[in-house]
């Protein structure tokens, strides 16, 4: 009989126990504002009144807390412990609404020991902002507006952009002199010199050109190059000048300021011609007749003969006619 008694008591004491933490758990619910405008933001807040140790199982809330009413942000959970060791959990909530209606926030659910809880029911009230209409009309809505020209961005990049173009201008032309220099330089210091005169090489340039027989061989491109390279060549060392990297008509340019004289007036007509033929067969695929390449063959070496140095163009031997002529005179004096 004591066995029974104590075994009743026992039980009963374990329930005094579950009915007490049951009864020391409290879940409240509130939101800061009954109302707000369109576009404002409250705070709901949830707060958990538990016994120390007791693990109470809080929802989970991530977008929305209601139907039309979503979560901007949510604080960590706040614990504070009071004198007499009951523990206040607070967990606050930051919502907004884009709707003017009455939202129902519902009940949410607290676990604790298999038992539920649950928080007060709230409402809150999402209302439109009110616009005076008679002090500001509605308006239809404005069109793009185009921002005003800035001018003075404007020049500032011309003048940039003028700065850079003469600086890569300036640039290209310094490069272009100072290589051809060195180039030339290193040319003329790596070449042989030859002693024959320009018309000596020339000639027997073309006679090796002839004995190569290139328009026989359908090469007739090739010919036209090689005949007037010869002829370029000849007219740079025999005056100075850069005829190998001028065009024709530079070329026929700087021939016709040599003012030649008259017996050497007929090389600045066959130069022309034959650079004409040979610029269409190069350039415009032009197939001449077979009697135009001899022909062609035969002004280039009237070109070289016509102007090529004479024993008069010596000035050793001209300085020495004119002694002999002195020395004449004054015997026949």
């Amino acid at each position: 009989m004591r066995r029974i008694v104590l075994t009743i008591l026992a039980v009963a004491a374990i329930f005094s126990v579950n009915v007490t933490a049951q009864n020391s758990i409290t879940v409240r619910a509130s939101v800061d504002s009954l109302a707000m405008f369109i576009g404002d933001q409250a705070n709901v807040t949830f707060l958990v009144s538990q016994p120390a140790g007791a693990e109470v199982q809080m929802p989970l809330l991530s977008d929305t807390i209601a139907s039309g009413l979503e979560i901007v942000d949510r604080s960590r959970m706040d614990t504070t412990v009071l004198e007499d060791g009951t523990l206040k959990v607070e967990q606050r909530y930051r919502v907004t609404a884009f709707d003017p209606v009455l939202i129902l926030v519902p009940p949410y659910p607290f676990v604790y020991e298999g038992d539920t809880f649950y928080s007060d029911p709230l409402t809150l009230k999402v209302v439109d902002v009110p616009v005076d209409t008679t002090q500001r009309a509605i308006a239809d809505i404005k069109g793009v507006y185009d921002p005003p020209f800035n001018w003075r961005l404007f020049f500032q990049i011309a003048l940039y952009a003028l700065l850079a173009l003469a600086v890569a201008v300036a640039a290209y032309f310094i490069v272009r002199k100072y290589w051809h220099k060195d180039v030339k330089g290193s040319e003329a210091a790596t070449e042989p010199v030859d002693p024959r005169l320009p018309h000596e090489i020339a000639m027997d340039e073309l006679n090796a050109l002839r004995e190569e027989k290139l328009w026989q061989n359908n090469r007739v491109k090739e010919y036209y190059t090689r005949l007037t390279d010869i002829v370029r060549s000849y007219l740079g060392r025999r005056y100075g000048m850069d005829a190998l990297e001028s065009t024709s008509e530079e070329l026929l340019a700087a021939v016709r300021m040599l003012k030649l004289p008259k017996e050497q007036a007929d090389a600045e007509k066959r130069l022309k011609e034959l650079l004409s033929l040979a610029d269409l067969v190069k350039f415009a695929k032009y197939i001449p007749m077979e009697t135009d390449h001899d022909i062609c063959f035969s002004k280039a070496v009237q070109i070289v003969e016509l102007t090529k140095e004479k024993p008069m163009d010596d000035p050793q031997k001209t300085s020495d006619d004119h002694a002999g002529e002195d020395d004449g005179t004054a015997k026949g004096v």
